[in-house]
């Protein structure tokens, strides 16, 4: 049902080559997944806390050397705290895409799974969905595509992880 949603969906794209048509999705997927991180993560709490957490670790090195267990304690204490405000903070968009990846890879695997996405003027032999015989497959495609994809769109709206 799902992947029938998503054919009639991006029926105009799976039209196209398969690499483009797995670039355009490829884009798709990279700009929610930039986008929610844009959103949902408070940049500055991230970044005060990880200077933060710096501070307290020299002072725990400190304590530790002088032996100043009350101090190591207090300093541990306010630490777990700091942890646990970071984690909450980069959690969302972590759930946003495991989310967007459950829904999208399997169909992408279905529809463009032991296929050759992208020819290669060498015999690559088989390694999944990877290499597949002379070319690339939908994962090795999706992998290059991303990463120049997420890469340009981060930069485009001026979000450093």
């Amino acid at each position: 049902m799902l992947y029938a949603l998503l054919d009639k969906i991006f029926s105009p794209i799976l039209a196209l080559n398969p690499a483009v048509s797995l670039t355009i999705i490829a884009f798709i997927i990279s700009l929610i997944l930039i986008l929610s991180y844009k959103k949902l993560v408070n940049r500055e709490v991230l970044i005060q806390t990880k200077k933060r957490l710096k501070k307290l670790r020299e002072m725990a090195i400190d304590a530790q050397k002088s032996k100043d267990l009350t101090r190591i304690e207090v300093i541990t204490k306010e630490m777990m705290n700091l942890n646990k405000l970071y984690i909450k903070e980069a959690i969302k968009p972590l759930i946003v895409s495991v989310i967007v990846l459950i829904v999208f890879f399997p169909w992408i695997s279905h529809r463009f799974g032991g296929k050759v996405v992208l020819r290669l003027p060498i015999k690559t032999g088989k390694f999944g969905d990877i290499l597949v015989g002379n070319g690339l497959g939908w994962v090795g495609w999706y992998i290059i595509v991303s990463l120049v994809v997420s890469w340009f769109l981060k930069k485009l709206f001026g979000v450093t992880t």
